[in-house]
């Protein structure tokens, strides 16, 4: 995480910088929503990082698919918890379907 913060210090319009800290943003969402732990901060940062890289490469299918990830995984722990998974459900096949 931090060398990727680092990377874009050098370089703020690299989206694959961007992608890729979304992605390890993403993942300790994951990890702090297995533990029972509050994972919306980690996948705010998650978002906001792949919103970066989609204004950094627009065209770039990647970022789009990846800025689904954290409500994939919403979605997949709601299931698990017996709740409403649908609204994260939604907003995953939003992110996938704006690849259009």
């Amino acid at each position: 995480l931090d060398e990727f913060t680092r990377l874009l210090e050098a370089n703020p319009r690299s989206a694959a910088a961007w992608n890729n800290r979304g992605l390890m943003h993403a993942t300790l969402g994951r990890l702090e929503n297995r533990a029972g732990r509050d994972s919306m901060p980690w996948f705010d940062k998650a978002l906001a990082d792949h919103g970066n890289a989609i204004r950094m490469a627009p065209r770039s299918s990647a970022s789009r698919n990846n800025r689904g990830t954290p409500y994939r995984a919403l979605a997949a722990d709601q299931t698990a918890r017996g709740g409403d998974a649908r609204p994260a459900a939604a907003a995953a096949r939003h992110c996938v379907l704006s690849l259009a």
